[in-house]
């Protein structure tokens, strides 16, 4: 039930020239329907109405092997990767340089007593917790598996990129509280059942008695960081096909709305 949040990484990957495959747990937000209206490969699993993440794991695992992509890109829907000079290029780097794996900074933003609003409006939350390195970019290996926040290799031969080039920013806290409630309820299930460790997804526990609600003074303000107005203007880009922008940010979507024309 990522419809609203699919829609916009369907934007991103088009501007990034990425292609986009979906597993999608049997949502009823109208996503297989959109799915199916973009021709966005994906395939169905049924996860018993849970958040079933060791299942839809092995299953991203198994589609990685059969498609045998040259590198693949492991995230949800609502995790964007941001760099200097973007993620395509950071992959031909890497590939180049003789690296297999990239690690970027997650950002995780969070809703605070300054930006309290629930919802989708990447201009309304600017405070994050640096989660540090995480690799969920790798190139193809027969050895690899998805594991919890990582994608596993034999002989990883790590690109490290520094958070002052580069991070991925996760959304997923600063959605509605009815979203994180009902998230919640589906990782209570799948404890219950067995189908995951409780080990995973510690966070909802801890943010759910808080309501999702996080002081600042715990978090970082990402309007502080060298690349956010880069990423501010990509960010509504994606985010809405036609936002309202001041003039500023409206001649640096053009820089980047030609730049993806001319790598497309």
């Amino acid at each position: 039930n990522e419809l609203d949040y699919l829609q916009r990484k369907f934007r991103w990957a088009q501007y990034h020239n990425l292609d986009l495959y979906v597993v999608d747990n049997m949502s009823t937000d109208g996503t297989y329907e959109f799915l199916i209206q973009k021709n966005i490969p994906n395939h169905r699993v049924d996860t018993n109405s849970t958040f079933d993440l060791v299942t839809l794991q092995n299953h991203v695992t198994q589609v990685i092997h059969t498609i045998k992509p040259a590198w693949v890109i492991y995230h949800g829907a609502d995790l964007f990767f941001y760099t200097e000079h973007g993620i395509r290029k950071n992959i031909e780097e890497a590939e180049i340089q003789g690296f297999n794996r990239i690690t970027l900074n997650n950002f995780s933003m969070g809703r605070t007593e300054k930006d309290p609003q629930q919802g989708l409006e990447p201009n309304k939350h600017f405070y994050y917790f640096d989660d540090g390195g995480l690799e969920l970019i790798c190139k193809y290996d027969p050895s690899l598996t998805i594991t919890a926040d990582s994608i596993f290799i034999n002989n990883p031969k790590d690109k490290i990129i520094p958070r002052e080039k580069g991070f991925m920013v996760n959304w997923g806290p600063t959605k509605s509280l009815l979203n994180r409630k009902e998230t919640m309820q589906r990782r209570t299930k799948a404890w219950t059942e067995n189908r995951m460790s409780k080990e995973m997804g510690t966070h909802y526990t801890l943010l759910d008695k808080v309501n999702w609600l996080i002081p600042s003074y715990h978090l970082q303000d990402i309007r502080t960081h060298a690349l956010f107005l880069k990423f501010n203007a990509e960010m509504n880009l994606i985010w809405s096909p036609s936002p309202t922008r001041t003039f500023g940010q409206q001649r640096s979507v053009r820089r980047l709305r030609n730049k993806y024309r001319r790598r497309s």
